[in-house]
């Protein structure tokens, strides 16, 4: 499934990450960096 669509239904169905795959990353210039859901930082 595309990540995109795996971070929708992490939100909307408020779960965990059974596979740990979903990933991502802050934008330039942003030194703190709170997503909402718990996820993995990638390279």
């Amino acid at each position: 499934m595309h990540l995109l669509h795996r971070l929708i239904l992490r939100f909307l169905l408020d779960r965990g990450d059974p596979y740990g795959n979903t990933w991502g990353r802050p934008l330039p210039g942003i030194a703190e960096w709170s997503p909402p859901l718990e996820l993995t930082e990638k390279n």
